[in-house]
Formats: C-alpha cells, sequence, structure tokens
C-alpha cells in the first residue's frame, strides 16, 4: 500500500482535478446527469426510457385485461363491474398478479399505471402462443 504524507493528502484536497479516482467518478457522474438532462425535454424518467416499447402494446393491454378479469373471478378473488374504471382493473389485476407471484413486483417508486400497463403487456405477451397475430 502506498503512503502519502499529510502535505500530499491537503494538496490532493486542494487539487482534485489531479487525483486520477475523482476525475473518473466526476466523469461518471457528469455523463449520468448529462443523458438525464439530454432527455429531459421529453418528461421521461429513466425507467421509462429503459422500457422497451412493445409492438401491439394497446392490444396486449387489452387481451391482459380480459385474462386477468376472468382468472381473478374463477379464482374467487374479485368480480368487475361494468362501471369499474379501467385504471382500477389495471391496478388489481397487477396487484393479484404479484400476490400470486405471476409477474414481479415494480420498484417502490414506480408503481405508477405506465408501469403497470407495461408489465401487464409484457406478462401476457409470454402466454400468448408465437403465432398469434399480436405478437407478430
Amino acid at each position: 500500500m502506498k503512503s502519502i504524507s499529510v502535505g500530499q493528502a491537503e494538496e490532493n484536497r486542494k487539487y482534485p482535478s489531479q487525483n486520477k479516482s475523482y476525475l473518473k467518478v466526476t466523469l461518471i457522474c457528469y455523463c449520468k446527469s448529462y443523458s438525464l438532462l439530454k432527455n429531459q425535454d421529453k418528461q421521461l424518467t429513466l425507467p421509462q426510457q429503459l422500457m422497451k416499447k412493445l409492438k401491439n402494446e394497446k392490444e396486449l393491454l387489452r387481451e391482459a385485461l380480459r385474462v386477468g378479469m376472468s382468472y381473478a373471478e374463477k379464482r374467487g378473488a374479485a368480480q368487475f363491474d361494468l362501471t369499474d374504471s379501467h385504471h382500477l382493473k389495471i391496478e388489481y389485476i397487477y396487484r393479484l398478479l404479484v400476490h400470486d407471484k405471476q409477474i414481479q413486483a415494480l420498484a417502490k417508486g414506480q408503481e405508477n399505471e405506465p408501469n403497470m400497463r407495461h408489465k401487464l403487456a409484457i406478462w401476457i405477451s409470454k402466454l400468448l402462443p408465437e403465432d398469434h397475430p399480436l405478437k407478430k
């Protein structure tokens, strides 16, 4: 292990640009913050940038709701009315599938409707056969 004198430590604190590890950390932080600022005008958060957009996501969500509602009713966990809102159905089916360990839960800060929709669309796309029209 390399030892440094008190004077060298003070100099590293005064002039951090000469300290290579400080430069690496600063550069990494700058790159991450630049990529977030660059996309700030699009009003997307980082997890939304990382989500891969599915082809036919609306139709997949519609199918996921249909299958999820029948799953919940057959299981005896819920009975949906025609007056139930779309958001309520999405949230209930998502939470039921997480509870039954059919899908992995989102992180605490990521539990919002667009992410739940995306998760349900991914769930149903994995259940559909390869030759299904929604997967093409």
